[in-house]
């Protein structure tokens, strides 16, 4: 993955796999995510594998998929 950070705003709706060193999350990602550090706001929606260091998800946020942390 590229060094960087991602903002997926709330409004958004991606397809997509993202690779970055660090990925926030607001919206709606359909795609897997490969990052050190992801962060999942209440609106965010994952449907698809998290791949990262170390997560972080705020009461409300929806994983619809696998979670390999560390």
């Amino acid at each position: 993955c590229e060094n960087g950070k991602v903002t997926i705003g709330e409004a958004a709706d991606i397809k997509g796999n993202i690779c970055a060193s660090e990925v926030h999350v607001y919206g709606c990602v359909d795609g897997n995510v490969n990052s050190t550090r992801c962060h999942l706001n209440e609106r965010a929606s994952v449907k698809g594998d998290i791949t990262t260091n170390v997560l972080s998800m705020v009461e409300g946020a929806k994983l619809s998929g696998r979670a390999q942390i560390g």
